[in-house]
């Protein structure tokens, strides 16, 4: 992988989330909970990115998103890459737990979690 590839992905939960990510960044967005595993199978490498962001609205944790497709993300990070999880509109503490216990058992280590205008958004590392 060239350096100028990108190494930042980010990848939208649900199709009402008014986001776009920069050019530089690769992108999926899924509308089926079991397209979260697969969508990123052909366009990142393993061990290529820095970051991943996972963005969804509160609405979507019980809906779309599949805790158990977080594991399949972890071998396309590089040993120091940040997974960043933005949930918005106001997210209710089930969801927050459901993703910090997605990370964790997908052998990622939250390092910050923060509040803010009607978002968290929790940030993990692979554990070592």
């Amino acid at each position: 992988m060239s350096s100028e590839e990108p190494n930042t992905a980010v990848v939208l939960i649900g199709n009402d989330i008014f986001f776009k990510p920069g050019s530089n960044a690769i992108s999926a967005t899924i509308t089926k909970r079991e397209d979260l595993s697969t969508c990123l199978e052909s366009k990142a490498e393993p061990s290529s990115l820095d970051s991943f962001h996972l963005i969804m609205k509160a609405s979507s944790v019980p809906t779309l998103f599949d805790p158990d497709a977080l594991s399949s993300f972890v071998p396309l990070l590089r040993p120091s890459a940040e997974v960043i999880v933005h949930i918005m509109d106001n997210p209710g503490e089930e969801d927050i737990d459901t993703v910090k216990v997605a990370l964790v058992l997908a052998n990622l280590r939250v390092e910050s979690q923060q509040t803010g205008e009607g978002a968290y958004i929790v940030s993990a590392k692979l554990s070592q």
